[in-house]
Protein backbone atom coordinates (compact mmCIF):
# COMPACT_ATOMS: atom_id res chain seq x y z
CA UNK A 1 0.00 0.00 0.00
CA UNK A 2 1.08 3.52 -0.62
CA UNK A 3 -0.47 7.00 0.42
CA UNK A 4 0.17 10.23 -1.48
CA UNK A 5 -1.01 12.94 0.84
CA UNK A 6 -0.15 15.68 -1.04
CA UNK A 7 -2.41 14.70 -4.58
CA UNK A 8 -4.55 12.51 -1.89
CA UNK A 9 -4.17 9.26 -3.61
CA UNK A 10 -3.99 5.80 -1.88
CA UNK A 11 -2.97 2.70 -3.93
CA UNK A 12 -3.14 -1.06 -2.59
CA UNK A 13 -2.83 -4.34 -3.90
CA UNK A 14 -6.19 -6.84 -2.60
CA UNK A 15 -4.72 -10.92 -3.08
CA UNK A 16 -6.32 -13.26 -5.74
CA UNK A 17 -9.41 -14.60 -5.03
CA UNK A 18 -9.86 -12.33 -1.79
CA UNK A 19 -12.26 -8.90 -0.92
CA UNK A 20 -11.35 -6.95 1.59
CA UNK A 21 -12.76 -3.78 3.55
CA UNK A 22 -10.73 -0.47 2.27
CA UNK A 23 -10.74 2.42 5.47
CA UNK A 24 -9.49 5.35 2.92
CA UNK A 25 -8.88 8.94 5.11
CA UNK A 26 -10.50 11.93 4.61
CA UNK A 27 -11.04 15.44 6.15
CA UNK A 28 -14.13 15.88 7.77
CA UNK A 29 -14.79 20.05 6.85
CA UNK A 30 -13.88 19.47 3.47
CA UNK A 31 -16.27 18.78 0.48
CA UNK A 32 -14.49 15.68 -1.06
CA UNK A 33 -15.76 12.73 -3.04
CA UNK A 34 -13.92 9.01 -2.66
CA UNK A 35 -13.06 7.63 -6.57
CA UNK A 36 -12.09 4.06 -6.81
CA UNK A 37 -9.82 3.40 -10.00
CA UNK A 38 -11.32 6.74 -11.35
CA UNK A 39 -14.62 6.35 -10.92
CA UNK A 40 -17.02 8.15 -8.14
CA UNK A 41 -18.02 5.64 -5.50
CA UNK A 42 -20.44 6.22 -2.24
CA UNK A 43 -19.03 4.72 0.81
CA UNK A 44 -20.14 4.64 3.93
CA UNK A 45 -18.05 6.86 6.84
CA UNK A 46 -16.34 5.81 10.18
CA UNK A 47 -14.14 7.96 12.56
CA UNK A 48 -12.28 10.05 9.61
CA UNK A 49 -12.55 7.69 7.19
CA UNK A 50 -14.55 6.02 4.16
CA UNK A 51 -15.31 2.74 4.54
CA UNK A 52 -15.80 0.39 1.33
CA UNK A 53 -17.29 -3.33 1.99
CA UNK A 54 -16.43 -6.24 -0.25
CA UNK A 55 -13.35 -4.63 -2.60
CA UNK A 56 -12.25 -7.43 -5.18
CA UNK A 57 -8.70 -8.45 -5.51
CA UNK A 58 -6.37 -6.80 -8.11
CA UNK A 59 -4.64 -3.29 -7.26
CA UNK A 60 -7.02 -0.54 -6.90
CA UNK A 61 -6.34 3.89 -6.91
CA UNK A 62 -8.28 5.40 -4.44
CA UNK A 63 -8.46 9.21 -4.89
CA UNK A 64 -10.44 11.64 -2.93
CA UNK A 65 -11.50 15.08 -5.08
CA UNK A 66 -13.74 17.91 -4.82
CA UNK A 67 -17.44 17.51 -5.07
CA UNK A 68 -18.88 18.85 -8.05
CA UNK A 69 -20.84 21.87 -6.96
CA UNK A 70 -23.46 21.37 -9.60
CA UNK A 71 -24.87 17.49 -8.48
CA UNK A 72 -23.24 16.27 -10.91
CA UNK A 73 -19.38 14.26 -11.39
CA UNK A 74 -18.67 11.82 -14.17
CA UNK A 75 -15.65 9.22 -15.02
CA UNK A 76 -14.23 9.11 -18.67
CA UNK A 77 -12.13 6.67 -19.19
CA UNK A 78 -10.72 6.07 -22.67
CA UNK A 79 -12.90 8.26 -24.54
CA UNK A 80 -15.87 6.30 -22.58
CA UNK A 81 -18.06 7.95 -20.06
CA UNK A 82 -18.28 5.27 -17.87
CA UNK A 83 -20.02 6.09 -15.21
CA UNK A 84 -22.08 9.52 -13.64
CA UNK A 85 -23.10 10.21 -10.15
CA UNK A 86 -26.07 12.26 -9.13
CA UNK A 87 -25.94 13.70 -5.45
CA UNK A 88 -29.31 13.59 -2.84
CA UNK A 89 -31.87 14.98 -5.89
CA UNK A 90 -35.31 13.51 -5.17
CA UNK A 91 -37.60 12.78 -8.22
CA UNK A 92 -35.31 13.33 -10.77
CA UNK A 93 -34.12 12.40 -14.59
CA UNK A 94 -30.60 12.27 -15.65
CA UNK A 95 -30.62 12.65 -19.75
CA UNK A 96 -27.04 12.16 -20.90
CA UNK A 97 -26.92 13.49 -24.87
CA UNK A 98 -24.77 12.93 -27.59
CA UNK A 99 -24.12 16.17 -29.85
CA UNK A 100 -22.16 15.86 -33.34
CA UNK A 101 -19.25 18.61 -34.58
CA UNK A 102 -22.02 20.53 -35.92
CA UNK A 103 -23.89 20.86 -32.65
CA UNK A 104 -26.87 18.01 -33.45
CA UNK A 105 -28.02 15.94 -31.10
CA UNK A 106 -27.35 12.29 -32.42
CA UNK A 107 -28.61 10.19 -29.82
CA UNK A 108 -29.89 10.72 -25.84
CA UNK A 109 -30.44 8.46 -23.39
CA UNK A 110 -32.93 8.98 -20.06
CA UNK A 111 -31.86 7.55 -16.13
CA UNK A 112 -34.77 7.47 -13.81
CA UNK A 113 -33.58 8.97 -9.94
CA UNK A 114 -35.71 7.98 -7.02
CA UNK A 115 -33.41 7.69 -4.75
CA UNK A 116 -32.34 10.91 -2.28
CA UNK A 117 -28.79 9.33 -1.41
CA UNK A 118 -25.84 9.74 -4.01
CA UNK A 119 -26.21 7.64 -6.87
CA UNK A 120 -24.26 6.22 -9.34
CA UNK A 121 -25.03 5.51 -12.92
CA UNK A 122 -22.91 2.82 -15.20
CA UNK A 123 -23.38 4.76 -18.32
CA UNK A 124 -21.13 3.15 -20.73
CA UNK A 125 -21.06 5.32 -23.79
CA UNK A 126 -18.39 5.80 -26.46
CA UNK A 127 -17.70 9.47 -27.09
CA UNK A 128 -15.62 9.50 -30.69
CA UNK A 129 -13.32 12.49 -31.69
CA UNK A 130 -15.84 14.30 -33.11
CA UNK A 131 -18.28 14.20 -30.46
CA UNK A 132 -19.36 15.51 -27.04
CA UNK A 133 -21.91 14.84 -24.13
CA UNK A 134 -24.20 16.84 -22.24
CA UNK A 135 -25.25 15.81 -18.92
CA UNK A 136 -28.74 17.66 -17.94
CA UNK A 137 -30.86 16.96 -14.48
CA UNK A 138 -33.91 17.89 -14.23
CA UNK A 139 -36.92 17.70 -11.87
CA UNK A 140 -38.95 14.79 -12.97
CA UNK A 141 -42.65 16.23 -12.78
CA UNK A 142 -41.80 19.84 -14.07
CA UNK A 143 -38.52 19.70 -16.04
CA UNK A 144 -37.51 22.43 -14.27
CA UNK A 145 -32.97 22.67 -14.51
CA UNK A 146 -32.17 21.01 -11.34
CA UNK A 147 -28.30 22.58 -11.83
CA UNK A 148 -26.12 23.49 -15.05
CA UNK A 149 -25.39 21.20 -17.85
CA UNK A 150 -22.30 19.39 -17.31
CA UNK A 151 -20.22 19.28 -20.76
CA UNK A 152 -18.16 15.97 -21.36
CA UNK A 153 -15.51 15.82 -24.14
Amino acid sequence: MSIDTENKTMDINIPANTTATVYVPFNSGLDEMLYMDGMPVVSETEDGYYVLDGVGSGSHTFTIGAVVENNIAYSVEDNVLKSVMVSAIEKSDLYVAVYDVNNVLTDVKKYNIDSTDETVISVDMTISGNEYVKLYLWEKDSMKPLCEAEVVR
